[in-house]
């Protein structure tokens, strides 16, 4: 997929406005866990994390792929990010950098599925570097 920076920032606005407006949600299920595992780790108000989705930029943008699962075979395709942040450790209450792995399946009415929002297990690829 050929991709353009006008292209990823056309995307983020379309997710921006739907988190602004309400039309979106995080996974968190059992399926998910690494999402959950986030939370559990690090003080991360649902404030915060809409302020790190509003933080994207095309610089962040990763990859672009088809969604395979059949349920979901009319849906746009999945996009991935990486992003670094600062988090406070629930811990330890120390600040730490750490990289962020997102994913997003934008559904056909613009509502948006954060599919996957936790530390990154390997470094994230970009796609513009």
């Amino acid at each position: 997929m050929n991709l353009s920076i006008a292209d990823i920032e056309e995307y983020l606005s379309i997710v921006r406005q739907a988190v602004r407006e309400g039309r979106y949600e995080i996974e968190r299920n059992e399926n998910r866990e690494e999402n959950l595992k986030l939370s559990w780790q690090y003080m991360l108000p649902e404030e915060e994390i809409k302020k790190i989705i509003y933080s994207l930029t095309p610089l962040d943008f990763s990859e672009a792929v088809k969604n395979r699962k059949k349920r979901f075979a009319n849906e746009n395709t999945l996009r991935f990010w990486g992003k670094n942040v600062n988090l406070i450790e629930r811990d330890s209450g120390q600040e730490k950098e750490i990289e962020l792995y997102i994913k997003f399946n934008k559904e056909i009415d613009n509502y948006v599925i954060v599919i996957s929002f936790h530390e990154a297990k390997h470094p994230v690829k970009k796609y513009f570097h």
